[in-house]
């Protein structure tokens, strides 16, 4: 089985976000969570996590926490499927082809 590629950083961001999300909106909790988030962001040596932090702000909404966590998600899907995880495997053929209409 494939093992995950997903860089320490971009685990450690998402699992930050995941844990914000999980706290009520406008908490003392989410903004303790978003304000560690942003300091990995910004410390975590990825250029690309780097740009993300300043989506990271106190008070955020449920819909201002998605804009930064969509894209870290995107990287932790691409990290985690394997060519088995889509049925892919060395030994497909091509199959015959259907007549044409």
């Amino acid at each position: 089985m494939k093992t995950s590629s997903i860089s320490p950083a971009w685990k450690t961001a998402h699992e930050l976000l995941r844990r914000a999300a999980a706290a009520p909106a406008g908490s003392g909790e989410r903004n303790r969570a978003v304000a560690v988030a942003r300091r990995h962001f910004e410390s975590g040596g990825d250029e690309r996590l780097a740009k993300l932090a300043r989506l990271l702000v106190p008070g955020m909404d449920d819909a201002a926490l998605l804009t930064a966590l969509v894209p870290v998600e995107r990287v932790a899907s691409r990290a985690y499927v394997s060519d088995a995880d889509l049925g892919i495997t060395t030994e497909d053929v091509p199959g015959p082809r259907p007549a044409p209409l």
